[in-house]
């Protein structure tokens, strides 16, 4: 995937501190975490009928599913049914130690294989261009009907793809914060 690709831009950046040591911090993970060893992607029909990569989540009651290691972890929200999006974030996370307590960094971002489907946007914008083209060449102006539907097309798909990748990473941050109690947000510049 090129790195300007639309899934590479999609990404939230977020740190923060802890009273707890990290050994108890990446404890308190474990705990609300199922173990899972990597993650895969199931389809799924969406609303609009279009088939979508998404996270498969195991049947567990814990909010979270996915690695924690020695000083990182990889977790996902743990979703089921209308919950599971293809725009739901993997939180990749390092803590170290602290003046007092431990400093959490975490990454948020699209997991591998899951597309946004900017392309087809621009793809049908293309075709709506194509289409319209002989009808403008020709003094046709009704053709010219088809150009905002084209513009639509092309910026759509990935104001779209933004909108809900932020939804969900409000979703999984929330999650994370009731989940990990004493957790203090700082601000990344």
């Amino acid at each position: 995937m090129p790195a300007n690709a639309p899934e590479e831009r999609l990404v939230e950046h977020h740190r923060y501190r802890c009273d707890v040591p990290p050994d108890k911090l990446l404890e308190q993970l474990r705990e609300v975490a199922h173990p899972t060893a990597e993650f895969q992607l199931v389809s799924k029909l969406s609303g609009a009928g279009i088939v979508v990569r998404v996270l498969q989540s195991p049947d567990t009651p814990l909010p979270f599913h996915g690695q924690v290691e020695q000083a990182s972890f990889a977790l996902t929200l743990a979703t089921r049914g209308q919950q599971m999006t293809p725009f739901q974030p993997i939180v990749h996370g390092r803590v170290c130690a602290a003046s007092q307590g431990s400093e959490l960094t975490l990454d948020l971002r699209l997991p591998k294989g899951v597309a946004t489907l900017e392309w087809a946007g621009k793809l049908f914008a293309a075709l709506l261009i194509l289409a319209a083209a002989p009808g403008l060449a020709t003094g046709t102006y009704a053709a010219a009907l088809l150009l905002p539907f084209a513009a639509l097309s092309w910026v759509f798909p990935g104001l779209r793809a933004r909108y809900s990748f932020a939804h969900d990473c409000r979703r999984t941050l929330d999650t994370f914060e009731q989940a990990v109690p004493g957790l203090h947000r700082e601000n990344i510049s």
